[in-house]
């Protein structure tokens, strides 16, 4: 799955390059200064522009020791972690058929972002909230008990969602969701906008971010549980 992202992330980048031969200095000049590009620091090789942004760095080092001081608290028991969103504004619906229901409209079970037009009508109905053309965002799943590892990855984006981290805006999600999903993600990449491929490149980013956070906390927090379980079983069936 990884590699699939690096990948997005090299095509991006690569268009990056190639369009830039194309852009007079100025006008480069006035994109990178311009728009969601304005406050960060920038350094120009060879006509490409590469961010170096530490004050952003800095704020997901704080954002992740928080979400994982939440994870030891609440992630082994998940209707404490429910509660916990609920209460910061996010509705959670348990619901035996999630999976299949959300595969109708490409969704998965665990964290959607708000939606508009037909998909939020279909949402709605299916949460029992009327009929209406917009929701915000929220958790659909099967049960409480999904997988750890796939509920901590949900919360992160979740978090990082109510932080208004860069990358996880609704619209900018949907678009890295069909680049993803799209069997020709280079051609795609290439009918992109300067902008576009930004915001993409970004939220590619923070997909591996949540990867990354996962990885490092199931390594160190439950795979040592469960190590720890089994070191108690195995010393109970010896005495």
């Amino acid at each position: 799955m990884k590699n699939i992202f690096r990948t997005l992330l090299d095509n991006a980048i690569n268009y990056f390059f190639r369009s830039q031969k194309n852009i007079s200095k100025q006008k480069n000049k006035d994109n990178i200064l311009s728009g969601k590009l304005l406050g960060k620091k920038y350094h120009i090789t060879y006509g490409a522009s590469l961010t170096i942004d530490n004050k952003k760095t800095k704020e997901k080092e704080v954002t992740e020791k928080n979400i994982e001081a939440i994870a030891k608290k609440y992630l082994e028991h998940p209707e404490e972690l429910f509660k916990y969103m609920e209460n910061s504004g996010t509705s959670v619906y348990l619901n035996k058929n999630a999976d299949r229901l959300l595969k109708i409209i490409d969704e998965e079970e665990g964290f959607i972002l708000p939606k508009n037009g037909i998909k939020a009508l279909y949402l709605n109905l299916i949460t029992k909230n009327g009929i209406n053309f917009s929701t915000p965002e929220m958790f659909i799943l099967k049960s409480s008990n999904m997988n750890k590892s796939t509920l901590l990855y949900n919360f992160y984006n979740w978090y990082c969602y109510k932080k208004q981290t860069d990358g996880f805006e609704p619209e900018t999600q949907d678009k890295f969701k069909k680049l993803y999903k799209s069997s020709n993600t280079k051609e795609d990449i290439e009918h992109l906008t300067f902008d576009e491929v930004l915001t993409l490149k970004t939220a590619a980013r923070r997909d591996i971010d949540a990867i990354n956070f996962v990885k490092r906390y199931t390594e160190q927090y439950l795979e040592t549980k469960d190590k720890l379980k089994d070191i108690k079983t195995d010393k109970m069936v010896k005495m």
